[in-house]
């Protein structure tokens, strides 16, 4: 899933740059659609929790050689971080946005009018 992909990079970008971020954020590994990124989040996640500043050489030690390529591309991307906040609570949202969607084409879960519902309640507006 591109459009979930795109979220998650921007994740692990902005919580590598300013890890204050991941302060009272509701997200964990399993919102992830990519194995590779959940794996870098949950690397990047241990070393903010253990109040150390995240660094490539540091998370090479806990990541695959292919996670920390994908990590490295993810950081020389250009990315604007004047509005991380507001930009992160964005990705966070497509990504659980995106997670139900995944989930609900199983035919268990939520299907898209009821997504839709919810996304309007959150945003306190209805259409």
């Amino acid at each position: 899933n591109i459009k979930s992909a795109k979220a998650e990079k921007g994740i692990i970008y902005l919580l590598y740059s300013d890890p204050s971020l991941l302060n009272n954020k509701n997200l964990d590994e399993t919102d992830f659609s990519s194995p590779y990124l959940a794996n870098i989040f949950v690397a990047l996640k241990e070393q903010i929790k253990k109040e150390v500043m995240p660094v490539v050489a540091t998370l090479s030690q806990r990541l695959t050689s292919d996670e920390i390529s994908i990590l490295t591309e993810i950081l020389n991307e250009p990315t604007e971080l004047s509005q991380s906040e507001k930009a992160l609570d964005d990705y966070i949202k497509i990504m659980k946005t995106e997670k139900l969607k995944r989930h609900g084409s199983d035919g268990d879960g939520p299907n898209l009018n009821e997504i839709a519902s919810k996304m309007r309640e959150s945003k306190g507006y209805g259409g």
